[in-house]
């Protein structure tokens, strides 16, 4: 009887940290969604600020045209419109390499999240299982215990 009152508590310890890692797993997935919506909204910034570059890039371009057409008067104008498309073209740049960035980041949370996630189903799993052998463990104690009472010496 000691020995299954052992493994009892023995199940119960292992079903206390089958329940402490599923919360850890848990807080860890909690985090990498939290990562992953930081990376989505920061790629979401940067698509912005791709857009307004290619708005910048288009403006530039049409100051660049006109500034040729009208060389004579506008010299200066067409050598600010080189500098503006020259500018245009490396944030469209900069901003084309930080999305591609937030976005790589992105999807390296989402499998972190997803992987959290699995670890997290997994523990509630063996947690369950557990329980469930725990339940089987006390079950078969309370029988034996039924099936074959303690020896006591007043009883004789």
């Amino acid at each position: 009887q000691e020995k299954a009152e052992d493994k009892v508590d023995a199940a119960q310890d292992k079903a206390e940290a089958a329940q402490e890692a599923q919360e850890a797993a848990e807080e860890d997935a909690k985090d990498a969604q939290e990562e992953a919506r930081e990376a989505a909204e920061a790629q979401d910034d940067a698509e912005a600020e791709a857009k307004k570059a290619a708005v910048a890039l288009k403006k530039a371009e049409a100051a660049q045209e006109e500034a040729e057409q009208d060389a004579k008067a506008a010299h200066h104008e067409a050598v600010e419109a080189e500098h503006q498309t020259e500018v245009a073209v490396a944030h469209a740049d900069q901003a084309e390499e930080i999305a591609s960035s937030k976005e790589s980041q992105a999807e390296a949370a989402e499998d972190k999240a997803d992987c959290a996630e699995a670890k997290a189903e997994a523990n509630e799993e063996l947690r369950a299982k557990q329980k469930a052998e725990l339940e089987h463990m006390k079950n078969q104690i309370t029988d034996m215990l039924n099936d074959h009472p303690a020896h006591c010496d007043d009883c004789d």
